[in-house]
């Protein structure tokens, strides 16, 4: 027999919470913060104070927060990748607990080393990348699949052909220029 809770969160189901609420919520304030940032609309000027123009970024995040949930496509992307996402920083989480249990303690707690930051970006960029193409799929009328799985077919299939190798060349080339040309702190550069 399923529990108290476990009704009530079948009952909001129902009710549309996750399928409507809580993708435009989500979409709404993703694009009101944009729009607030970039400042798109432009400025209002009161009392000699610059304001953003709230007003517009509000409504027009609304119109946009709307758009998405009126697609049912697009939510059951958004429901997708915001699951796995979960999942993926629940990961980072760990291993962030394993490094730290892993270090001496100092006074300021664990601090990580550049290469440190700079690989968990690295990874937890590639991580949504990955998430995200899973998550949009294509279908040509007879089936359907990812665009992560159309990318690891197309790589499977041509692995000896010469695509993959220039892809490969080409990214390896690109790393050693970001490398090659990245500023090191506390080192001159001349």
């Amino acid at each position: 027999m399923p529990s108290s809770m476990r009704s009530g969160v079948d009952f909001l189901g129902e009710v549309g919470l996750y399928d409507v609420v809580l993708p435009f919520l989500l979409v709404f304030i993703i694009v009101f913060a944009i729009l607030e940032k970039s400042k798109v609309f432009g400025y209002v000027e009161i009392s000699g104070q610059r304001y953003t123009r709230k007003n517009l970024n509000a409504m027009a995040a609304f119109v946009i927060g709307f758009f998405v949930v009126a697609s049912a496509r697009l939510v059951q992307i958004i429901t997708q990748v915001s699951s796995q996402v979960v999942i993926f920083l629940v990961g980072i989480f760990l291993l962030l607990m394993l490094y730290g249990a892993l270090q001496k303690e100092s006074a300021d707690g664990v601090e990580f080393d550049g290469w440190v930051k700079n690989l968990l970006f690295i990874v937890s960029f590639i991580g949504l990348i990955f998430i995200f193409l899973n998550a949009i799929p294509s279908c040509d009328g007879t089936t359907c699949s990812t665009w992560l799985e159309i990318i690891i077919s197309f790589v499977k299939n041509n692995w000896s052909s010469g695509v993959v190798s220039s892809i490969l060349m080409f990214a390896i080339t690109l790393g050693i220029i970001f490398y090659v040309t990245s500023y090191k702190t506390g080192t001159s550069q001349h």
